[in-house]
C-alpha cells in the first residue's frame, strides 16, 4: 500500500526533474530546479555549471517561534497531515 518510490543516482533524478519540468505545464517544483542544475527553470538554458548550495532556515525558525508559530519535525504523522491534505484537495492521487 502506499505510492511506490525508487531511490535513484542523483545525476538520473535530475534529468528525470528536469525532463518533467519540460513535459509537465503546471509542475509546482519546477522553479526549483536552479536550485539542483545549472539550467533556469522557465526556459531550461544553461546558466553555469550546478553549485553546492548551503540554505539556512536559523532565521525563519527563529522568527516564526517568535510570534508562536512552530514548525514541527518531519515524522510519519506529519506526513500523514501533508498527504491527506493533498490527496483531500486533488493535488495527489489516492494510494495504491
Amino acid at each position: 500500500m502506499g505510492y511506490p518510490i525508487a531511490s535513484l543516482p542523483f545525476a538520473q533524478w535530475l534529468e528525470r526533474f528536469t525532463e518533467a519540468s519540460k513535459t509537465v505545464p503546471d509542475l509546482a517544483l519546477a522553479p526549483l530546479l536552479p536550485l539542483f542544475s545549472g539550467h533556469k527553470a522557465e526556459n531550461h538554458e544553461p546558466i553555469g555549471p550546478s553549485v553546492q548550495r548551503h540554505i539556512d532556515s536559523g532565521n525563519t525558525i527563529t522568527g516564526l517561534a517568535s510570534i508562536g508559530i512552530g514548525c514541527p519535525r518531519v515524522s510519519h504523522e506529519v506526513l500523514h497531515a501533508y498527504f491527506a491534505y493533498l490527496i483531500g484537495k486533488g493535488h495527489f492521487p489516492p494510494p495504491q
